[in-house]
């Protein structure tokens, strides 16, 4: 009893200071150290507003049992050898952090051989609710922070993440020196928001928990967030179950802040997903993500392929440059993978490409080309790759120039034949079969992903719409909401659909036409089968291919009179998942079939005469070998519109053969 009133006695005289009170260094320990839970002490200390707080070396770990938040313009030193660790069955909140800071500026943490360690293994247990946000270290909008000496472990999510603040303002001024992030859940680092970075001397190793499960991931959630002047150097990531270094961009825009990255002398060993992985979202001109990465002097290995991914960067968008790099290839057992490859997506709508390589040496004991498309025949095509590169088998040696003609050879796909984009807007639409709907037997599609439907009404109809949110395999889902638009475009009141659940959602139609039913973001184990007894219900992509999940129920779509020529995209997700797919014309007539497609596919319809116009059905199958999960399909050149029950179509009125 007496202990703790003196504990709580130096506390409060500590935080209760005054101006010239504040001690210019405090000794955390002096404060109360208690073996079994330190926290108080800890926190203590550092609300005390020293400008220098040392946690000692007890012998006995600083156990922590619940977030302790960092002050600004302070010097936190650990003690060589302190422990500070998370205490059995704390942390239960989603997003409870071992060490946090928001908005706060001059942190300096120190600590060389000091451990910052949580229990990773205890989070991933059924006695936690499963999350990726309980970082070790997370720092959101905050300025000149030195981390320097300190190994952060076994995190529920990232050793240290640098987040935004609500108004989307950055980190600044950070550096990180000679730290490491040691067998985390997410992530070694995450960067979401950071401007003047500088990661020296580290090294991410063992991430291993919950994707992307990355050495470093570079991934901004909105479009306002930045990634300016950042340099990694001497640097290396090791032994994760992810990529080493990822650069996940798909929230950056060609509106967002050019992005400015230089990694030095980085390296990359054994990691399961490759070295260096980047994800841009495909956009041409203005809307293509601007700003350089440059990789000088790094190595890469990994335990897995490819080497260097990229997927999605415009030819003019993010200049991506390696010089001087050694690329080693020689764990790539897969013939059929590549050392450096392009990825194909189905929401791609160009070319990719961007890269320039400078004196780089890859080497590879398999005979293949050192770079092309990741497995697929086919592409919109490899633009604005440049430069020169050598590739060492054995003790032979060939250098190459990266010029037009040796291009065509590493890369023989044929590129896909690209339509006119129309914008098909929803008050263009009506009923493309005459007569009552009546409701059929149809199994509606399950779809994933940004998804919109199209639902025809008369003014004054009472619309009975079913929904049912079912997860993914045994991943987390949720109920969304349905934005709902009426043929006028003005808003309506939302469609909530409860997860796991299949309730009647009624809604009286204001007017006469085609109303928008659209989810912008699905959660990603979340997948939605929605369907109407009363009228009918088709799928609609403006141009953007339709996601599906585990749906073998045929789709119907509407080629019009006049038509000249039109494509069909079907695409597995990769590797195992696959689709078998039958395209059957208005006779009934098999004219396209593939058995098992994993990588994206172009199918081209046309005529002397133009296409036959009508109602064309797409089959799809299990495939002979792999699985069926994930696919896409869009057509090209006319409306993307599918339906499920042929008598449910609608497409473009005026002008259109029904």
């Amino acid at each position: 009893m007496f202990r703790c009133a003196l504990v709580f006695l130096l506390c409060a005289r500590v935080a209760s200071g005054v101006a010239g009170d504040v001690p210019k260094e405090v000794r955390a320990a002096t404060l109360g150290f208690d073996a079994e839970d330190a926290t108080r002490a800890l926190q203590a200390a550092i609300d005390s507003g020293a400008a220098r707080v040392v946690v000692e070396n007890t012998g006995k770990p600083w156990v922590i049992g619940e977030t302790i938040r960092l002050g600004g313009d302070q010097e936190i030193v650990f003690g060589e050898g302190v422990e500070v660790v998370a205490r059995a069955g704390a942390f239960r909140g989603k997003s409870e952090v071992l060490f946090g800071a928001d908005g706060k500026r001059n942190i300096v943490l120190s600590g060389r051989g000091a451990v910052l360690r949580m229990r990773k293994v205890d989070y991933q247990g059924e006695a936690y609710e499963k999350s990726e946000w309980r970082h070790a270290l997370a720092l959101r909008a905050c300025t000149n922070v030195t981390v320097t000496g300190l190994t952060l472990a076994e995190s529920g999510g990232d050793g240290i993440y640098l987040g935004a603040g609500k108004g989307g303002e950055p980190c600044l001024g950070v550096t990180i020196r000679g730290v490491v992030c040691l067998d985390n859940h997410r992530q070694g680092i995450s960067v979401i928001s950071a401007e003047d970075l500088l990661i020296e001397g580290c090294a991410l190793k063992g991430t291993r928990g919950t994707p992307p499960q990355a050495g470093i991931d570079f991934e901004p959630n909105r479009p306002n967030e930045r990634l300016v002047n950042i340099v990694m150097r001497r640097c290396v990531t090791e032994g994760n179950a992810g990529g080493g270094y990822l650069f996940a961009l798909q929230q950056l825009r060609g509106a967002s802040a050019p992005i400015s990255i230089r990694l030095e002398g980085c390296a990359a060993r054994g990691d399961e997903r490759g070295a260096v992985r980047f994800h841009v979202v495909n956009a041409e001109g203005a809307d293509a993500l601007k700003g350089k990465c440059d990789f000088v002097d790094c190595s890469f290995g990994a335990a897995g392929p490819p080497l260097v991914s990229i997927s999605g960067n415009a030819p003019d968008g993010l200049a991506i440059r390696f010089e001087r790099c050694a690329l080693d290839a020689t764990a790539l057992k897969d013939a059929a993978r590549l050392p450096v490859e392009f990825g194909v997506r189905a929401s791609d709508v160009g070319p990719i490409g961007g890269v320039t390589f400078v004196d780089c040496l890859i080497e590879d004991p398999i005979e293949r080309a050192p770079l092309g498309y990741a497995g697929g025949r086919f592409g919109w095509g490899i633009d604005a790759v440049a430069g020169n590169l050598s590739v060492k088998r054995g003790a032979a040696r060939t250098d190459h120039v990266l010029d037009a003609a040796t291009l065509a050879k590493w890369i023989p796909a044929a590129r896909f034949r690209r339509f006119a984009r129309t914008a098909h807007v929803p008050g263009d639409m009506r009923p493309l079969v005459s007569g009552e709907f009546r409701a059929g037997q149809g199994t509606p599609a399950r779809v994933r992903g940004k998804v919109s439907y199209l639902l025809w009404a008369e003014k004054g109809d009472e619309v009975v719409i079913a929904g049912k949110v079912l997860p993914v395999g045994r991943g987390e889902a949720g109920a969304l909401e349905l934005a709902l638009t009426a043929p006028s475009g003005k808003a309506m009141k939302g469609i909530e659909i409860p997860f796991a659940g299949s309730p009647e959602s009624r809604f009286v139609a204001p007017e006469t036409g085609a109303y928008k039913l659209a989810c912008a973001r699905m959660h990603a184990g979340s997948t939605l089968e929605l369907d109407s007894q009363t009228h009918r219900l088709c799928l609609f992509a403006a141009g953007e291919p339709i996601g599906l999940f585990r749906s073998l129920a045929p789709l119907y779509f509407a080629v019009p009179g006049g038509t000249l020529a039109f494509g069909l995209r079907v695409a597995g997700a990769g590797g195992a998942e696959k689709v078998g797919v039958e395209v059957v014309d208005p006779t009934g007539r098999v004219v396209a079939s593939r058995d098992a497609l994993a990588e994206m596919e172009q199918f081209v319809f046309e005529g002397d005469g133009g296409v036959r116009a009508g109602t064309w059905e797409v089959r799809f199958k299990k495939p002979a070998d792999g699985v069926l999960e994930d696919f896409s399909i869009v057509v090209e050149g006319i409306p993307s519109v599918f339906a499920w029950r042929r008598e449910a179509l609608v497409g473009p009125g005026a002008g259109a053969d029904r």
